[in-house]
């Protein structure tokens, strides 16, 4: 029996229970600030993301592509883990849980052009994958907080219930600023790095001296993936829940270090600028980079709702979403219901949204009609430079150049603040 299982707000797992394939039917939707789907549609948004998604983890796969050493920050030269890290992968290539693409007619090849006739853009694109085990946290009525007792295990199997941030700057809209007066935060994240060199960037960074600008080696954070609201932790909380014994810890933040800098070198080929990202991972049984460690598998997706994105300075990006409803009063009131839910040690932020009566609707403003044909380019746009240089194909023959679509984003920004005065 077919069944459609709902998978965080726009996307969709359909299979077979029992069987395979199982598919990422990726929807038209959008969410923003935890808030899960939003009320309008991006045309192709779907589409986009799922060509977009399997180039991006066909490149990652490929052991060719993986020739990194020259692009390595010169600050990781004296760290072996990180070379050693590297050598498995220039061997292996990266692991994905990505199979391949299905449309209405059966499977079908990216890889292969003769293939690319069968496709139809209106049509769904889904990604063929291997699922892994989903544990989720409990919540604690009594003490106010998610439990995790039962993940303090160091062979838990299944999806890692992380998210894995990694930074190579410092754009407007970042969550980074909050915790940069945290300096205790600080410390753990670069107590791996004790040349004075990252000594002086920390203090640097502490003191602001890095708004709006970008570095060169990826700071690697964690948050909580299955609360109503992402919550940055510490490495130690990290590992705790991650079910990772303490090798295979410290292998995983190499292993995220040089996934952000390969996404960067891949992306810096197609002149688009990246400021940071999160990736999600699962562990499985085979052999991993070093004896007694298992695999770690790349899972779920990755286009511009996970990736910040620029391009000769502007924005290509679920940021450019952001940009508008942070401008709304809507987003204003969400940011306090968070705040309160958070004090009061109340389980669910938008339920409470709802309840309060905060002097704004609940339900977010739509988008102008102008507005959900550009944002909705901004995938297509980014779906077609990223499939021509993996695929040498492009899958939205009408969709702008980046350059045309920068331009028309602009013009409309400009057009919409001179309504506003």
């Amino acid at each position: 029996m077919v069944f459609t299982y709902i998978v965080g707000s726009v996307k969709k797992i359909r299979g077979v229970e029992g069987s395979t394939p199982w598919l990422f039917d990726f929807s038209d939707h959008y969410s923003l600030f935890d808030w899960g789907k939003m009320p309008d549609e991006l045309p192709f948004k779907g589409n986009s993301l799922a060509f977009m998604s399997l180039a991006i983890y066909d490149y990652l796969q490929d052991s060719k592509s993986w020739d990194l050493l020259d692009k390595l920050p010169k600050h990781f030269e004296s760290k072996p883990l990180i070379h050693s890290c590297l050598d498995w992968l220039n061997k292996n290539g990266l692991k994905t849980h990505l199979k391949g693409a299905w449309n209405n007619k059966g499977p079908i090849d990216l890889k292969d052009k003769k293939e690319w006739d069968r496709l139809e853009v209106k049509d769904p694109l889904y990604l063929d994958f291997n699922p892994f085990k989903v544990q989720k946290p409990n919540w604690n009525d009594d003490l106010s907080f998610w439990d995790y007792s039962g993940f303090e295990n160091p062979k838990l199997k299944g999806m890692i219930p992380l998210e894995v941030v990694f930074r190579f700057g410092l754009p407007e809209g970042s969550s980074f600023r909050k915790r940069l007066k945290n300096k205790p935060y600080l410390e753990e994240l670069f107590q791996s790095f004790q040349e004075p060199y990252f000594q002086e960037f920390k203090d640097d960074l502490h003191q602001g001296l890095y708004d709006n600008k970008l570095w060169d080696f990826p700071i690697i954070e964690f948050s909580t993936k299955w609360e109503p609201e992402d919550r940055f932790i510490s490495y130690q909380e990290a590992q705790k829940i991650s079910g990772l014994s303490d090798g295979e810890w410290a292998t995983f933040i190499e292993w995220n270090r040089l996934v952000a800098i390969q996404l960067r070198s891949f992306f810096q080929k197609m002149n688009l600028v990246l400021w940071d990202g999160k990736c999600e991972w699962g562990m499985n049984d085979e052999e991993g980079p070093f004896i007694g460690q298992r695999s770690f598998v790349l899972i779920d997706s990755l286009g511009p709702d996970e990736l910040r994105l620029t391009y000769e300075g502007a924005p290509l990006s679920k940021e450019n979403l952001r940009v508008f409803y942070r401008k709304t009063k809507w987003a204003n009131y969400v940011s306090v219901a968070k705040e309160e839910s958070r004090s009061k040690g109340v389980k669910d932020w938008k339920d409470y949204f709802y309840k309060s009566k905060f002097p704004v609707s609940p339900e977010p403003p739509p988008l102008a009609e102008e507005q959900k044909i550009l944002f909705s380019m901004i995938y297509q746009s980014l779906s077609n430079i990223i499939c021509e240089k993996v695929y040498k194909k492009k899958p939205f023959p009408e969709a702008m150049t980046l350059d045309k679509l920068v331009k028309a984003i602009s013009s409309l920004e400009t057009e919409r603040e001179g309504e506003a005065l």
